[in-house]
């Protein structure tokens, strides 16, 4: 995350003050030739804007493109969360019920979808019929369930559907000591922890 936005603003991204996740995909594949470093070698999200050393940093997953969801398809978004994995959505993130966010369902109708903030959506559960979506949030693990949201998809709130894409893994990955690739895909939503989260909240 924070190579980035540290990384990408010749591509008309501005770090803390936003961007889109097609340009930081873009400035991977025509800069670092699709690599992204390791967060151990470069330096884990700080919530504020850096200098940009992908240089000096460890070769970790490499991509070689990257697929645009449908616009407000939740079926399609629901379809790659579970067939591809961890998929990057704008949301919309000016309410102040979602700057004060701490847990339990999220379905607030004064939610926009005027997108200004980007967010790692890794999954969904149904609750009493209701499909929620699983976001991995940058704002910390003090924020929402340990950095994690249940966000409501009944009327794509936040815009969460908007504008979705993932990256394509290269064939050839950089060699490494252990498997980093594979790692840096790996969630919390796969642990005991964040699955007896989301059981209390069901």
């Amino acid at each position: 995350e924070q190579e980035l936005m540290d990384c990408s603003w010749h591509y008309n991204n501005k770090a803390c003050n936003g961007g889109e996740v097609q340009r930081s995909y873009r400035w991977l594949m025509e800069v670092t030739g699709g690599v992204i470093s390791t967060d151990e070698s470069y330096g884990g999200y700080l919530n504020a804007d850096g200098w940009c050393h992908w240089e000096k940093a460890q070769a970790g997953a490499k991509i070689n493109g990257y697929v645009k969801i449908a616009q407000n398809d939740m079926y399609s978004l629901n379809d790659a969360l579970v067939t591809v994995g961890p998929v990057s959505v704008g949301i919309d993130a000016t309410s102040s019920s979602m700057y004060y966010y701490s847990g339990g369902l999220y379905d607030d109708p004064k939610c926009g979808k005027s997108l200004d903030h980007s967010v790692a959506a890794v999954g969904y559960v149904t609750v009493k019929d209701q499909k929620y979506t699983i976001i991995r949030n940058s704002w910390s693990e003090y924020w929402g369930m340990k950095g994690y949201m249940l966000v409501s998809q009944k009327d794509n709130d936040c815009g969460i559907a908007k504008q979705a894409m993932y990256p394509l893994l290269a064939d050839d990955q950089p060699a490494l000591e252990k498997d980093v690739a594979s790692e840096k895909l790996l969630t919390l939503a796969s642990t005991g922890s964040f699955r007896t989260m989301i059981k209390t909240v069901a």
